[in-house]
Parts: structure tokens; C-alpha cells; sequence
């Protein structure tokens, strides 16, 4: 037996999942016209511009003189003003080029707002792996199931988000912020992080979650923790909690540290009711881990037991992270990955 429910999830700021590791390329993948990119459909380019010969000229001289429209996947408005030579694209729909939030991306999410809602320290009770890719281990197995076929998120099931009407999109720089020694956030000397596919603040996904109520009710022979259970029955209040601590956090960093509009653009997402929560690239160690629970001297830990040098700073372990990634909108400079979620009704 399944308990479904409808979900409805609205981009907040802007979000970007990405699709694969490589970027697309300027005047082959994309052209740039009057403020905007078109990524184009490169079959239509050469099927109906191309003449054949010794050399495969370039799409961008073959659509020289002409509307890039008419052979596009999709287009972007152009944020920041520059032309860029590569472009990371977001997860698309393979049947018609829009962008699609993937129900995975989604269940990682709450997999983490749980493990942040059960931890309760100190980080000795949850012995991890000896590589920091499995650092979490411990806690998982604790409390998730010691291996996969016993995993309690086989009982949650969530489809792929669809674009439920207009969706914005654009092609962004995406800067670097680091705190410097004087304890302001200031851009990164030569760590451009490129320009990315955004989706747009407004862009609203609606997809379903199910949660299969039959493999929960065997939570004791599958020796499901009792509170794992009850906060998966319970997952949206948890992600709630989750993500306005993360938003509080947020917050009061970029405000401290002295990007206040950037601050009060996040402050405001706070008066909305309901579900919010940080989503995708973007998001930070903070979002995807149990750090907003970790005390300094317990991140200390993880990092001396891992060797992750590149953690330490001045600021090292009191002030840490030390670092966002801020994209360049015309609202300004916009942390990624803010969302609002509604679950609707059960069936």
C-alpha cells in the first residue's frame, strides 16, 4: 500500500542541477545574439545549412547572417553582460529540452534532512569510512540500514519534477566569495567558477512522492530505527526544520560578513509559510551534510581524520565554510538553489 502525495516546488532564487561533466561550447553548442544564448539543435543546423565539403565548419558560420531561433533547443536570457566561451547546462528533458528537477536530487535532499534531524553527536558514535567520500557511513548505517537492500529510502519513492507552466531561464556568471583576512566576503582572486543554466526565481515543478506504507509496517524485521521511521512518515516538517536552519545560518553569515542585500534578498524567504530548502549545485557543505550541528572542534575532527588541508584558514575551525558560490542576476548576487515546497494532499 502506497501513500501518494502531489508535490509542487518553486524555484526562489534560482536553481541549477547539473547535467554531466563537460560544458557546452561557444559558436558549436551556443551562440550568443542580442542578449541572449540559443542552444541549438545541431541535427537541424546541419541538415539545413550545411552544404557538405572536405571541412565541418562550425554551426556558429553557418548561421551566420541568420536567426538563431528557428534552429534552437532552447533559449536563455544573458545575465552579467559578457559573452561566455563554455556554458554548464542544467538536467533537461530529453523529449522536449526543458529543464526537469530530478526526483533523485530531491530524495538526496531529505536523506540529508533526516540525517541532520537524527544526529546527536559526538561524531564517535557514528565511525565512518576511511576515505571522506564515506565519512558518513556510520551514521547511514545507524539509522538508514546497513546495506542497500535494507536501506529505509527504498520506502520513499518521489518521480521527476516537470515544469508546470513558463519557466524562466538564464545563462549566469557564477563567482567565487571567500572571507578574507580582515573577516569580509570578498571574490576570489582567479577562481571564476564560469557561466551556468539557471532556471529562474518563479519557475514552479509539480511531480508525486509515495511512500510505501507496507515496507515501513516491516520496519522491525528490517530493523528500522523506530525514530527513522517516524521522521520519514513525517519528512516535510523535518526538511522544514532543516532548511530554515540552514537559512538562519545563511543569513546572519552574509550579513556578518558584509554582503547585507545579498543577506536581506535570503531574509525574506523566510516570511513565506510552508517548506523551504537549498537544492542542488550550489548548496554548500552546510546543506549537504550534518555541519550545521557540528561544533568546531568536531569539524576540526573530520578534517584532521580525512587530511582535508585545503579546509584550513586563518579562520579555521570557528569560521567554517568560508566560502559561497553567489550567482550574478539582475537582482544581484543571488546564493543558488532556494525553493519552496508544498505536499498536497494524500491518496
Amino acid at each position: 500500500m502506497f501513500e501518494s502525495s502531489r508535490i509542487t516546488l518553486e524555484v526562489l532564487t534560482g536553481l541549477h542541477i547539473r547535467a554531466g561533466n563537460l560544458p557546452l561550447q561557444a559558436d558549436w553548442d551556443f551562440v550568443v545574439d542580442r542578449g541572449r544564448v540559443f542552444v541549438l539543435d545541431l541535427d537541424a543546423v546541419y541538415e539545413r545549412l550545411w552544404r557538405g565539403g572536405a571541412e565541418i565548419p562550425r554551426p556558429a558560420e553557418l548561421l551566420r547572417g541568420r536567426d538563431p531561433q528557428a534552429f534552437a533547443r532552447y533559449v536563455l536570457a544573458l545575465s552579467g553582460g559578457q559573452a561566455p566561451a563554455e556554458l554548464w547546462p542544467v538536467i533537461r528533458n530529453p523529449a522536449d529540452g526543458g529543464p526537469l528537477i530530478p526526483g533523485s536530487s530531491l530524495k538526496g535532499l531529505i536523506r540529508t534532512a533526516l540525517a541532520w534531524e537524527l544526529y546527536g553527536g559526538p561524531l564517535s558514535r557514528y565511525p565512518g569510512g576511511s576515505r571522506p567520500q564515506h565519512a558518513d557511513d556510520g551514521l547511514e548505517r545507524q539509522y538508514f540500514g546497513s546495506e542497500p537492500h535494507y536501506d529505509i529510502f527504498r520506502a520513499l519513492r518521489i518521480s521527476d519534477l516537470q515544469p508546470a507552466g513558463a519557466c524562466p531561464q538564464w545563462a549566469a556568471p557564477v563567482e567565487l566569495y571567500s572571507v578574507d583576512a580582515g573577516g569580509r566576503l570578498q571574490p576570489a582572486p582567479g577562481r571564476s567558477l564560469g557561466v551556468i543554466e539557471i532556471v529562474g526565481a518563479g519557475a514552479v515543478f509539480t511531480g508525486t512522492v509515495s511512500l510505501d506504507l507496507h515496507l515501513l509496517g516491516r520496519a522491525a524485521e528490517l530493523r528500522f530505527k523506530p525514530e527513522a521511521v517516524e521522521a520519514l512518515r513525517r519528512w516535510p516538517d523535518v526538511l522544514g526544520r532543516f532548511g530554515r536552519n540552514l537559512l538562519g545560518r545563511q543569513v546572519r553569515f552574509l550579513r556578518e560578513r558584509g554582503l547585507p542585500r545579498t543577506a536581506d534578498l535570503l531574509a525574506g524567504l523566510g516570511d513565506r509559510p510552508g517548506v523551504i530548502a537549498c537544492l542542488g549545485w550550489g548548496t554548500g557543505w552546510l546543506g549537504k551534510t550534518v555541519g550545521l550541528k557540528l561544533s568546531p572542534e568536531e569539524v576540526a575532527d573530520v578534517a584532521r581524520r580525512y587530511g582535508l588541508h585545503r579546509w584550513r584558514s586563518r579562520h579555521f575551525p570557528g569560521l567554517f565554510p568560508i566560502s559561497r558560490r553567489l550567482a550574478r542576476l539582475p537582482p544581484g548576487l543571488v546564493p543558488l538553489g532556494w525553493i519552496g515546497l508544498k505536499v498536497e494532499g494524500s491518496r
